[in-house]
């Protein structure tokens, strides 16, 4: 079930935790299954996991029978081996501090 809905919202490759359908809404909650992520500054790859966001973040992402669906997103914080800076892992999809995915904006 949870591999048709990745399918039907355009998020193959994502993992769907949770979806919950409200009166008002539906709401998925999605990571990314990739432990490793690029450096912004040097491009180097690191897998080193500085922390988790504790809060889930909503992404307006597209609409379903005129119900907005809401992407939820945890991102994750890495360190940077190599110049030793703290960034936080990109979406594809979705800009950074953005409140909507590239999908909700067409």
């Amino acid at each position: 079930m949870k591999q048709f809905i990745a399918e039907l919202l355009g998020l193959q490759g994502w993992i769907i935790y949770r979806v919950k359908i409200e009166s008002d809404r539906i709401d998925v909650y999605a990571g990314r299954p990739r432990k490793e992520a690029s450096c912004p500054s040097c491009q180097t790859l690191t897998r080193r996991v500085h922390d988790r966001s504790r809060e889930w973040r909503p992404k307006l992402h597209t609409r379903c029978n005129g119900l907005p669906v809401y992407l939820w997103v945890r991102p994750r914080r890495f360190k940077c081996p190599n110049c030793g800076k703290v960034f936080t892992e990109r979406f594809p999809g979705i800009r950074p501090r953005a409140r909507r995915t590239e999908r909700a904006e067409v």
